[in-house]
């Protein structure tokens, strides 16, 4: 008995204790199901793509340069503000977090523990990448993608039951060593994390969403081990509207629904002026060389348009140039050389306002900047009084 209670004690400090068994083991069905049958439920259901090698970590365009954001009051005169990662420091990121680890066995069993990232949190206004990137971490790595977005599951899987069904199906399938690698995609992830405070705002389609909110962090915190390559991404455009303490991972003590869920998390800001003039280069070329290998591309003034796009994020420059440059116009290139004055018309719109204070602010929470700056001017002041 003494050695019982002894263990138990060790076990208490250290966290190290037997994990519960997983919600959705215990519904009826779910024992007997098989992990090729659970596969084909979520097929059926559109929840599964097969990956292809359409995109690449090359594709989010732009430089080494981080730049600062664009901010309407004196807020960064009185708080550090950090700068905006750059294109650069992005990819290699994505490479460093996502790629690597997901992608090769070795690399992975080599990793620390608290290196190991099984969730990684992208967020940033519309059109600047996000959801590129997760497909194009599926191409290079091969992985299966499982997309459990709010827009792809709808009003499937009914009810709490439904919703904790699914999720076991999920990540069982997406543990299963003969699928790896497997990515599980959340579109939208705040509709999922939203707090108690921020509910009653909320549309049915985030309501609804809330009941996965519990199952998603008890299988991610409990169910994804180390030696699984599984990695789970969410993205979103509104990160204000979840909850911070449900989204920033805590660590790996307490129960699995209170640890909270991403453990890394990457802003991709809106492109600045010299990004937006290679996005238009290299766009502009893909698309005419695309249609036709032989053609030329005439030498436009890249600045120019980018100046000329400053409200524009990486999605409308891309569907622009495919408008502009249809077939027909690129085979014409030799009658009619492309100019600026192609895309302007395009132009001719209101300026959007600009919410990079809104993003800040998230990020201020989410990395605890705030708590870090007032730590250390409390520190600098203390020195100067002494």
């Amino acid at each position: 008995m003494g050695k019982v209670k002894e263990r138990r004690e060790k076990e208490k400090k250290t966290g190290d204790k037997k994990d519960k068994p997983l919600p959705g083991a215990k519904f009826p069905g779910m024992k007997d199901m098989s992990v090729e049958e659970m596969l084909g439920t979520l097929v059926q259901n559109g929840l599964v793509c097969l990956p292809t090698k359409e995109h690449a970590v090359s594709d989010l365009i732009g430089g080494f340069k981080a730049g600062p954001p664009k901010l309407s009051g004196t807020d960064k005169q009185e708080r550090w503000v950090p700068d905006d990662p750059s294109a650069f420091q992005l990819r290699k990121a994505i490479i460093e977090y996502c790629i690597l680890p997901l992608g090769s066995k070795s690399i992975k069993s080599n990793i620390q523990d608290h290196e190991n990232v099984r969730s990684i949190l992208f967020y940033g206004p519309g059109g600047s990448g996000k959801t590129l990137m997760v497909k194009s971490i599926a191409s290079e790595t091969g992985a299966l993608l499982i997309n459990l977005s709010s827009s792809n599951i709808g009003s499937s899987f009914g009810g709490k039951e439904g919703a904790t069904k699914l999720i076991h199906m999920a990540f069982t399938v997406a543990k299963e060593k003969a699928y790896a690698p497997v990515i599980i995609h959340i579109d939208n992830c705040h509709e999922f994390f939203m707090g108690k405070a921020k509910r009653g705002g909320g549309s049915a389609v985030n309501a609804e969403m809330q009941r996965f909110q519990k199952d998603l962090l008890v299988y991610k915190n409990q169910a994804l081990k180390k030696e699984d390559q599984v990695l789970v991404i969410g993205c979103t455009n509104m990160p204000e509207s979840g909850d911070v303490k449900l989204l920033r991972w805590k660590g790996p003590s307490g129960k699995p629904e209170k640890q909270g869920f991403f453990e890394r998390c990457l802003y991709f800001p809106r492109a600045s002026h010299a990004d937006r003039a290679m996005m238009w280069k290299r766009l502009i070329r893909k698309r005419i060389y695309g249609f036709n290998k032989q053609a030329m591309a005439h030498e436009l003034d890249y600045a120019a348009l980018a100046f000329l796009s400053d409200s524009f994020n990486a999605g409308e420059i891309s569907s622009t140039v495919n408008y502009v440059l249809s077939e027909d116009r690129v085979v014409n290139l030799a009658s009619k050389p492309l100019s600026e004055h192609d895309f302007a018309s395009y132009f001719v719109r209101e300026q959007t306002a600009q919410d990079d204070e809104r993003f800040l602010s998230f990020t201020r929470q989410i990395t605890s900047l705030d708590s870090v700056w007032k730590s250390i001017n409390v520190t600098e002041k203390s020195g100067k009084n002494k």
